[in-house]
């Protein structure tokens, strides 16, 4: 009897482990947010600042693509934490040019 409880408890685990990965896989951030935000990251200083090493989850609701009318696209990527005790939203904004994203000059 003991052996099967365990091997309940074995298999409940190993189904909630599966399950995170597999939300996990869902709540990822699509492109080109994704990159936005990785941009942020590596210069914490232009707006994710204590977030930077946080889980964040997109806000697809006030996250968009706006075209210039020089031909450049500005992302902009309302981000959250995971976590909602650890923060409050911010917005992201990164220029793309031909494929390659760049941070805007107005530093926040």
């Amino acid at each position: 009897m003991i052996r099967i409880t365990g091997f309940i408890a074995f298999a409940l685990a190993l189904a909630v482990m599966i399950a995170l990965v597999i939300r996990a896989n869902l709540d990822s951030i699509p492109e080109p947010y994704a990159s936005c935000v990785e941009l942020h990251r590596q210069a914490p200083d232009h707006g994710l600042g204590r977030l930077a090493n946080m889980d964040l989850r997109l806000d697809e609701q006030h996250s968009r693509i706006e075209t210039q009318e020089n031909g450049r696209d500005i992302i902009v990527a309302r981000v959250t934490p995971v976590a909602r005790s650890a923060g409050r939203p911010v917005t992201l904004r990164c220029t793309a040019d031909d494929g390659r994203l760049s941070l805007p000059d107005n530093r926040k």
